[in-house]
Formats: structure tokens, C-alpha cells, sequence
């Protein structure tokens, strides 16, 4: 487990599916840089597919929206892509407030954004 200032972070690997935890809050530049260094070395790994689940996530604030937009940007550098599930009520109004949430691909399970790769080519 890594952990920001405010934000915990946990990972697993299923199949070819890197499931990202997210708990407390998404909120500075700490929080952030341990996002954007996890998708890092996803991408070293040559890991492209992604599902960041949000069910403990407490929070979010506008440096958590910019870093979930670079890690988006930066997996889909390599022909993969995102998947965002089990947002909170105040998370999934502020993608919504935002319109991200018709930028990323946002799912009421964890289980939906997984099966959602079955899809993907």
C-alpha cells in the first residue's frame, strides 16, 4: 500500500487488469504525484488497462480531477485506457458538475468497469 498525506493507495493485478483503491482524499500535489507515479510504472510493465476504484474515496478536490485527467491521458499514450467505479455521491456530482464524467468511462461496480474490458481490443 502507498500512501499520500490524505490518500491511500492499494493495487492488484487481475488478469491483465491493474485495479487501483483509492481512500480518503485526492486533494494536493502529495496525493497526486503518488497517482501519476503508480501509472508510471504501470506503463513501464506495459500494463494498459486500468480500473481505479473509487468506493473509499472521500473526496476530491480540483488537483484530484487534474490528476485523474493526466493519468487517463497518459495510459491512453499507449493505446490503453481507464475505467473509474463505485464513485461516491460527492464524487460522481463533481465529475458529473465537471462533465468528466462524459470523459471517462464511469461504472457503479467494480465488477461492471472490469467486464467493461471485455469489450476493448
Amino acid at each position: 500500500m502507498v500512501q499520500g498525506k490524505m490518500m491511500k493507495l492499494s493495487k492488484s493485478l487481475e488478469k491483465d487488469i491493474c485495479i487501483i483503491s483509492l481512500s480518503g482524499r485526492l486533494a494536493g500535489c502529495t496525493e497526486a504525484d503518488v497517482l501519476y507515479e503508480e501509472f508510471k510504472k504501470m506503463r513501464e510493465k506495459k500494463i494498459s488497462k486500468v480500473v481505479l476504484d473509487l468506493q473509499n474515496l472521500e473526496w476530491m478536490g480540483s488537483m484530484g480531477l487534474g490528476a485523474l485527467i493526466g493519468c487517463l491521458t497518459s495510459i491512453r499514450n499507449v493505446k490503453g485506457d481507464m475505467r473509474l467505479a463505485n464513485p461516491n455521491e460527492k464524487v460522481a456530482h463533481l465529475l458529473h458538475l465537471t462533465h468528466l464524467d462524459g470523459i471517462f468511462k464511469v461504472y457503479g461496480s467494480l465488477g461492471d468497469a472490469k467486464s467493461s474490458f471485455q469489450e476493448y481490443i
